[in-house]
C-alpha cells in the first residue's frame, strides 16, 4: 500500500443474516441463528469477530484521512447512528473571505502563475464515542446457539458421509473382505464363552463359575469388572509373550488363511441362528397380531398373569439369587451327567407316579378286572404298546429301561392277549374275543393313541414326534356256569377289529 494514498477503513456492524453467509477474509461459514457476524455499512464487507479485528482489504466507500498523531479508531461494532466524517476539500483556487474578494487577471500564456492548493475544513458535529470491541463480545447464550447450529450441521454431514452410495463392484467386496479379517477378536470370544460353559477346561470354568457367584452375591464389584477384564487381558498376553520369548524356535506361524476361512465358518453360523431367531419371532409375533383372536387372547392373559408372578417373585425373591440360580443353572446343564439326569429323572417319577396311582385302582377295582357288580360282570384290560424304528416301522421292540410290549393298567408285564386266561378257576371268558376300547383316549380308527418319546403328549394322529403307540384291549369275564347275556356289543365301549 501506498503510505502516501489515504487509507480506508471498514465501519463494521454487528448484523443478523438472513441466508448463509461467508466471512470475506477467510471464508468460514458465519454460524448462528443471529448476529452471525459483522458488514461493512459503507461496502458491505461480511467478517467475522476474529477478522474484524484483524488488517484486511480497504473499503471501496468514502475514504477517511489518516492521522500521523493518532492510531486510527477501532472499527464500530455495533448499531449506532450513522457518523458523518469530516470532509476534506482541496482546490487549486485561492480561498479567501467575502469581503477580501479582489478581482484576478488571468495568467499570460508566457509566464503562467501556480498556486498552492488551498484546503478548508468542515467540522462535523460531535459524536458518541465507539464502544470498544470487548464490550461486543457474544454473550453466553449467543455462544450456545452458535455451538448447537455448528453441532447440528456437523453431524449432518457425519450422517451423509456415513450413508455411502452402494457400490457392489468396489466398495462392498473391500468392505466385506476388511471385515471378516477383523473378526478374530470376537471369534476368539465366542471360542473362549464356549469351551468355558462346556467344561473343556475345567479348571478354567471353576475359576469363572466361582467369580461368577461372588458377583452375584457382591453385585457392588461389578463397577470395577472393567478393570478386572483388562488386568485378565494384560496378564495372559505377557504370559503368552514370555512363553514365546522362552522358545522362540517353536512360535507358531499364524496361517492367515485358515484364520480367514474360520472368520468365514463364524459369520455363516451367525447368520443361521439370526436366521432361526428372525423365523421365531416372526411365529411368536402372530400370535399378537390377531391372525387368530384366540390365540391373541390366551398371550393376552399370559402376558398379564406373568407381570403378578414377577412382581410376587421379585418382592420375596433377590434379583441377584435369580442371576445366581439361573447362571449356574447353565453351566451345570452342561455337564453330561446333570443333562442325563435331567432327561432320565423326572420321565421315571412319573412314570413311577403313574404305576403307583393305577395299582391303587386296581387294588379297588381287582387285580387287572375292570368290575360291575350290579350285573356280576368283569372285564380283563390289557394295553398294546408299540415303538417306531427306522426301516422297521411300529414294531412291539421297545427299550430296555421302559415298559414292555403288553403290559396291565400298572404297567406290570403281561403276555401278548392271546395268551391270557381268565384271573381265576371260578371265571371264564364272556365274550368270544378282545375287543379295542374307543373310549379311554383320543385314538384312531385302530384305536392308537401316539405319544412322544417318553409316552407323554398323547393324540390321535401320529406327528412328527410321536415315536410311541398304545392300544387298550377289554375282554369280559363271568363265573362259571353263568349265562353270558350280559356281553359287550360291539360299537359300544370296544369292539374286535378286522383282520386282527
Amino acid at each position: 500500500m501506498d503510505p502516501s494514498k489515504p487509507e480506508s477503513k471498514h465501519d463494521f456492524v454487528l448484523t443478523t443474516f438472513s441466508k448463509p453467509t461467508y466471512c470475506d477474509a477467510c471464508g468460514k461459514f458465519l454460524w448462528g441463528l443471529v448476529k452471525q457476524g459483522y458488514s461493512c455499512r459503507a461496502c458491505g464487507y461480511n467478517a467475522d469477530w476474529k477478522c474484524s479485528q484483524q488488517q484486511i482489504a480497504d473499503c471501496k466507500g468514502v475514504p477517511i484521512e489518516k492521522s500521523a498523531a493518532a492510531p486510527p479508531a477501532p472499527a464500530s461494532f455495533t448499531e449506532v447512528p450513522e457518523v458523518v466524517p469530516e470532509v476534506v476539500l482541496t482546490s487549486s483556487i485561492p480561498f479567501a473571505p467575502p469581503n477580501q474578494m479582489a478581482p484576478t487577471t488571468p495568467p499570460t500564456p508566457s509566464a503562467p502563475q501556480k498556486h498552492r492548493p488551498t484546503t478548508r475544513t468542515i467540522p462535523t458535529t460531535p459524536t458518541t464515542p465507539t464502544p470498544t470491541p470487548a464490550s461486543q463480545k457474544p454473550t453466553t447464550l449467543e455462544k450456545i446457539l452458535s455451538h448447537t447450529a455448528r453441532t447440528s450441521a456437523a453431524m449432518e454431514k457425519a450422517a451423509k458421509e456415513a450413508k455411502a452410495p452402494l457400490n457392489l463392484f468396489t466398495t462392498t467386496p473391500k468392505n466385506f473382505t476388511r471385515f471378516v479379517t477383523r473378526l478374530d477378536p470376537v471369534v476368539e470370544a465366542q471360542d473362549e464363552l464356549i469351551a468355558v460353559v462346556t467344561w473343556e477346561n475345567p479348571y478354567k470354568t471353576g475359576v469363572v463359575l466361582a467369580v461368577y457367584v461372588v458377583l452375584c452375591l457382591y453385585p457392588m464389584l461389578l463397577t470395577i469388572l472393567p478393570q478386572l477384564v483388562i488386568l485378565y487381558i494384560i496378564a495372559r498376553k505377557y504370559y503368552e509373550r514370555v512363553a514365546t520369548e522362552a522358545t522362540p524356535a517353536s512360535r507358531p506361524k499364524v496361517d492367515r488363511s485358515a484364520q480367514y476361512m474360520k472368520n468365514m465358518q463364524f459369520l455363516q453360523n451367525t447368520m443361521g441362528i439370526y436366521f432361526e431367531m428372525y423365523e421365531a419371532f416372526e411365529q411368536t409375533a402372530t400370535l399378537l397380531s390377531w391372525s387368530n383372536p384366540a390365540d391373541t387372547i390366551q398371550a393376552l392373559k399370559l402376558t398379564i398373569l406373568s407381570i403378578f408372578v414377577v412382581l410376587l417373585t421379585v418382592s420375596f425373591v433377590p434379583i441377584r439369587y435369580l442371576f445366581l440360580v439361573g447362571g449356574v443353572s447353565i453351566f451345570l446343564y452342561n455337564i453330561a451327567l446333570v443333562r442325563s439326569l435331567l432327561t432320565t429323572v423326572p420321565a421315571a417319577v412319573l412314570e413311577k407316579l403313574q404305576h403307583s396311582v393305577e395299582r391303587v385302582k386296581e387294588k379297588m377295582d381287582g387285580n387287572g378286572i375292570v368290575g360291575a357288580e350290579e350285573d356280576k360282570s368283569r372285564a380283563v384290560v390289557l394295553f398294546e404298546n408299540q415303538r417306531w424304528w427306522a426301516g422297521l416301522g411300529w414294531i412291539h421292540y421297545l427299550l430296555t429301561h421302559e415298559r414292555p410290549a403288553w403290559t396291565t393298567p400298572s404297567l406290570q408285564p403281561s403276555p401278548p392277549k392271546d395268551l391270557v386266561h381268565p384271573p381265576s378257576a371260578s371265571l371264564e371268558w364272556a365274550d368270544e374275543d378282545w375287543m379295542v376300547d374307543y373310549k379311554w383316549a383320543e385314538v384312531d380308527d385302530k384305536g392308537w393313541c401316539y405319544t412322544d418319546h417318553y409316552w407323554q403328549l398323547p393324540r390321535a394322529k401320529a406327528g412328527f414326534s410321536s415315536v410311541t403307540r398304545r392300544r387298550k384291549w377289554v375282554r369280559r369275564v363271568k363265573d362259571v356256569g353263568e349265562v353270558g347275556d350280559g356281553e359287550m356289543r360291539a360299537g359300544e365301549a370296544a369292539k374286535p377289529i378286522k383282520g386282527e
